[in-house]
């Protein structure tokens, strides 16, 4: 979200380059799954914008994993 690296080039220099790419795409779908739908909830109380947070991390989890399955946006 801070314009860091691409998040594939860290995961496979730093975790992932032996990772089975079938069950890291079904994590990362269930992570953005989980932020994408936490994120149309209201906010709690004393917390006013967890809610964009979520959107903004689903979203990019979202294109990551679009960029993993080889999908255009």
């Amino acid at each position: 979200m801070q314009g860091g690296p691409d998040p594939e080039v860290v995961w496979q220099q730093v975790v992932g380059a032996d990772a089975d790419p079938d069950a890291v795409n079904g994590a990362l779908a269930g992570v953005v799954g989980y932020f994408l739908v936490e994120s149309l909830l209201p906010a709690p109380p004393n917390l006013p914008t967890i809610r964009t947070f979520q959107r903004l991390q689903g979203d990019l989890g979202l294109a990551w994993l679009r960029q993993r399955l080889r999908l255009r946006a």
